[in-house]
């Protein structure tokens, strides 16, 4: 697709929706050479270029590297270039398009757990909590390092209150993993697995909380006693 640029001076309040206009074409362009049944390298090196060109212009000077240096690549990163282009969407605010960048990234790499991070945070910023705690459910399953453990415990939380208390129930192990010295979380894995019946379990996890703090001995205190074998 080609991109004319106007000759005439354009006024300085006008820069910024022309350079967002450009942008908004080299995108479609880059992915429409993508998508071409029979790829054409040169499409696809000519578009990277204009799309370099056009984020030098911006100021978005690391971006731009990327795409200037995608013109001399013979065999692109597919994975790397979707993200890429949802990262640009994404900058752009254009949100459904950003989406199917990552899951099309996704499709080429399932365990691409950048992908998840930045899909996490669209749906955050549209309010899709459901999508957003399934997102960044799958970024902290790929990298479990990526996140502190209040981190994994505040997902552990959301996965309560969505009534997925296995999911729950990991993430509560993970935020322990990572801070043994959390009591809220042993709390929270002591609720869960009384809820599901394991005792056991429980008692051990509690044990622990309980050598932690031993105030949380009263709440504790309230659960019914251990049923008896008959």
């Amino acid at each position: 697709m080609p991109i004319a640029y106007c000759l005439l001076p354009i006024p300085r309040s006008l820069f910024p929706l022309m350079m967002y206009t450009y942008l908004t074409d080299a995108i479609t362009a880059c992915e429409q050479a993508l998508e071409s049944p029979s790829p054409n390298r040169a499409d696809f090196a000519s578009t990277c270029r204009v799309l370099g060109n056009i984020l030098q212009g911006m100021g978005r000077f690391d971006d731009a590297i990327f795409w200037h240096s995608r013109v001399f690549d013979d065999k692109p990163n597919l994975v790397q270039v979707y993200a890429k282009i949802g990262n640009l969407y994404s900058s752009q605010q254009q949100w459904q398009q950003a989406i199917a960048s990552y899951y099309h990234a996704l499709s080429l790499q399932p365990d691409f757990a950048e992908a998840y991070w930045s899909l996490a945070e669209i749906y955050s910023q549209l309010g899709k909590k459901d999508e957003e705690i399934e997102c960044w459910y799958q970024t902290l399953s790929l990298k479990p390092k990526s996140a502190k453990a209040q981190g994994h415990y505040k997902l552990g939380k959301a996965f309560l209150a969505q009534g997925k208390p296995d999911r729950a129930i990991a993430c509560f192990q993970n935020a322990i993993e990572r801070d043994s010295s959390l009591w809220a979380a042993y709390y929270e894995l002591g609720e869960c697995l009384i809820a599901q019946g394991k005792w056991d379990n429980a008692i051990a996890c509690y044990r622990q909380l309980l050598d932690l703090d031993p105030n949380q001995a009263k709440e504790i205190g309230k659960h019914p006693a251990e049923p008896q074998s008959p």
